[in-house]
């Protein structure tokens, strides 16, 4: 039973591996060209955050407590550390941008 390439369906470890992949990719366009850009720009970041956060503590909920309890202050936690490593990469990359360009 072979399946096309199209007819695939993604499983949960497929789709936090896509929104890792997207998470971490570059965008595009800048999140300053304007304020309203910048506010969705941090919304859609902040969402992303939340939800890698909340696959994380499910993960570690259906591996280690076997789906007894699901701590929500383990979400808090872990989007602070997604946040500061996230920050930590972009102040990275744009001074590395910078000492390349002058």
């Amino acid at each position: 039973m072979s399946r096309g390439a199209g007819s695939e369906r993604l499983g949960p470890r497929d789709d936090a591996a896509k929104l890792l992949r997207r998470a971490a990719a570059p965008r595009c366009r800048s999140p300053t060209s304007s304020t309203a850009s910048v506010f969705s720009w941090l919304r859609r970041s902040l969402g992303e955050v939340l939800a890698l956060a909340g696959l994380i503590e499910l993960a570690q909920d259906i591996l280690y407590a076997h789906g007894k309890t699901f701590e929500w202050w383990d979400v808090r936690d872990d989007a602070i550390g997604i946040l500061i490593a996230f920050l930590a990469v972009r102040i990275i990359r744009s001074r590395s941008v910078r000492s390349k360009t002058g």
